[in-house]
């Protein structure tokens, strides 16, 4: 499999983890920047990124990524101002700072890092 599929299919399996992450048991759950209710799975219920980029190594940090609605996520650009205050909320100060030195790490996603992703959250 390339590095594209299996990026891919790890994307899958993680964005799939986040959504059932942030909803309750009977799969409903609330965006992270405006609050809106949403069913999970269902096409208005996303997975997004407060900082986006699928090159970086905070694409698959489970704090940098959340249950948001399509319209925030798609059509706000994230919102990006509304996550960070979200951000702090729940994980108090300090954590754009840990988001971004996460980024640090340059280094580019190879097999095994693709793997390991698919099966600590396809497994869950």
């Amino acid at each position: 499999m390339t590095i594209a599929k299996l990026k891919k299919k790890a994307w899958e399996v993680f964005s799939l983890w986040i959504r059932k992450r942030d909803s309750d048991w009977r799969g409903y759950g609330q965006c992270i920047t405006c609050r809106k209710v949403l069913k999970v799975p269902s096409g208005e219920a996303h997975a997004g990124h407060f900082r986006h980029g699928s090159t970086l190594r905070s694409y698959f940090y489970e704090k940098n990524v959340h249950l948001q609605c399509r319209s925030c996520n798609f059509f706000k650009d994230g919102a990006r101002d509304l996550y960070a205050l979200r951000l702090i909320e729940k994980y108090g100060d300090g954590i754009i700072q840990e988001i971004h030195a996460v980024n640090k790490d340059t280094r580019t996603w190879n097999r095994k890092d693709l793997q390991e992703i698919i099966d600590k959250y396809g497994s869950c």
